[in-house]
């Protein structure tokens, strides 16, 4: 897990580490997650991570406004467990992580 940093608020490095895996020496630092509203119930998450120095925006779009609901929430501190349909906030974080494809 020493190859795992995040930077973004109430995301371990555990949480990195677990959900991407990495092969010999990379070094993975999540930077920042942001949902923004596109347009009629689709959001654009953005993730920022750095790879090995190496600077990665990632952007995918989504539908799930229970998910961007359940994110936003948890960054203001408002999150509860079983909020949106997710059972805890490890939940939400694992499935915000698996959305972008870095590795």
């Amino acid at each position: 897990m020493e190859n795992f940093r995040s930077q973004q608020y109430k995301v371990t490095p555990r949480d990195v580490a677990m959900a991407y895996e990495l092969f010999g020496g990379e070094f993975l630092v999540l930077k920042n997650i942001e949902f923004k509203f596109k347009s009629q119930g689709h959001y654009t998450l953005i993730g920022l991570f750095e790879l090995d120095d190496e600077t990665i925006e990632k952007r995918v779009v989504i539908t799930n406004m229970n998910l961007a609901d359940a994110w936003k929430s948890g960054m203001i501190d408002q999150y509860e467990d079983g909020e949106d349909g997710f059972n805890n906030w490890d939940e939400v974080v694992e499935t915000v992580l698996c959305k972008f494809d870095i590795c």
